[in-house]
């Protein structure tokens, strides 16, 4: 197992090479995030059995911990977005919620640790790469369009009204990968969760239908957060930049 994961790890040095080559100045964040890839999963895989074990509420505060996690990962991203961690929490809070408390009480989701944990986990994780995308093209929006908000500031434009094109054009291109997603899903890409209950015994059928109830959820949850994401990246950034030009 060793060493398909040093293999594996070979094959991703690669693009890290192209990048340096190319001087796309990618291959730090190829290298550092596999590298923490690596001792978060094996951090985990020590305590996960450890923490399935204790009671409800204990794992309820592992999920919390996890969006925690999730909002500082984001704010890596948001670097030059006032109050980017309090966006990221809140857009991934409010979120996450709702979708959960809709699997937990239409019996989806039980309050079993080896379930809600690992499930909250692809939740929020892909709340959190909704959240860097988002922040990531906020910020470039703004600043190659700053002569065209400024002049619709100049006409007495609201910070929403100056920028809904381009926060459009965030949403747009933050949702692609996720729609994209759901379009592969089943033909191009197997899914784990589905591969895994066919492994368990379950009915094809019925391990179809789960695995659609997840890939709904992620996508729901992707959703939410790149609108409510994108609509305070763009409130927060544009009313530290220009809070006395506006019209309000």
């Amino acid at each position: 197992m060793i060493k398909g994961v040093l293999a594996a790890y070979f094959l991703l040095l690669i693009p890290a090479v192209i990048s340096w080559i190319e001087k796309l100045r990618l291959e730090k964040d190829i290298v550092i995030s596999s590298l923490r890839a690596l001792v978060q999963l094996l951090i985990l895989s020590s305590v996960i059995l450890y923490f399935f074990k204790l009671p409800v509420i204990f794992n309820i505060l592992f999920v919390f911990l996890m969006l925690i996690s999730g909002c500082i990962i984001a704010t890596e991203r948001g670097r030059g977005v006032p109050k980017s961690f309090l966006i990221s929490f809140v857009a991934m809070f409010v979120s996450f919620l709702p979708v959960f408390i809709l699997l937990f009480f239409t019996g989806v989701l039980k309050l079993v640790p080896n379930i809600f944990v690992p499930i909250s986990g692809m939740l929020l994780g892909n709340a959190t790469k909704a959240l860097s995308l988002v922040f990531n093209r906020t910020k470039k929006q703004v600043e190659e369009n700053h002569e065209i908000i400024e002049a619709a500031f100049l006409d007495g434009a609201g910070y929403i009204e100056a920028s809904k094109i381009f926060m459009i054009d965030v949403m747009n291109v933050a949702l692609i990968p996720q729609i994209d997603g759901l379009k592969i899903l089943g033909i191009v890409h197997i899914p784990g969760t589905m591969a895994g209950l066919l492994i368990g015994g379950v009915k094809p059928i019925d391990a179809a239908f789960y695995q659609l109830i997840v890939a709904y959820s992620i996508a729901s949850i992707y959703v939410f957060t790149t609108f409510i994401g994108a609509y305070l990246s763009f409130l927060l950034l544009l009313k530290k930049r220009y809070e006395q030009t506006a019209g309000l």
